[in-house]
């Protein structure tokens, strides 16, 4: 990891914080952290305790789930969407149990701002209105998250039925 100092123009950029003012960006800037990380690197798996929010500044991070397959078999991982630049992730920070709900892998050598869950709560609890405009960018982000799991499945369902009956899209 290697300390820098974090621009209110890069904060700026970040999908979540698209919609915050210059006084914002500063607040946050102040506890956001530089860390970088080589591709391969898994920053964090389903269940373990959210300390970090990350935002995407170069490179990409991608995010999977394990599905069960059976007791004889191992896990089977999900790829379900890619981080690239500008983009958060780790929104697990803000919701009760605080437990990341998927796996992150650093697919790209990558560099992101980090916040620490507990400086950054904090802040949002000490500003009520830096807190509504970043939640708001939270429900953004989770609402394309889940447009993309229900992509996915739908895409699932019509490729069992079509295998199912023989038949083949292409």
């Amino acid at each position: 990891m290697q300390a820098q100092t974090v621009s209110t123009s890069m904060l700026k950029e970040a999908d979540i914080f698209k919609s915050l003012n210059d006084n914002q960006l500063k607040k946050l800037a102040a506890i956001a952290d530089t860390e970088e990380y080589p591709a391969g690197k898994v920053l964090f798996k389903k269940g373990d305790a959210a300390s970090r929010f990350y935002i995407v500044d170069q490179g990409r991070a991608l995010l999977q789930t394990e599905v069960d397959i059976g007791p004889d078999r191992a896990p089977l991982l999900l790829d379900l969407t890619t981080v690239a630049a500008k983009q958060s992730l780790g929104w697990s920070v803000f919701a009760a149990p605080f437990k990341y709900t998927t796996n992150c892998r650093c697919i790209e050598n990558t560099r992101m701002v980090s916040f620490n869950a507990d400086k950054l709560k904090a802040l949002l609890d000490r500003d009520p209105e830096l807190g509504y405009e970043v939640l708001k960018g939270i429900i953004v982000i989770l609402a394309s998250r889940l447009n993309n799991a229900r992509q996915l499945l739908m895409d699932e369902q019509v490729m069992a039925r079509f295998k199912a009956k023989g038949e083949t899209l292409l």
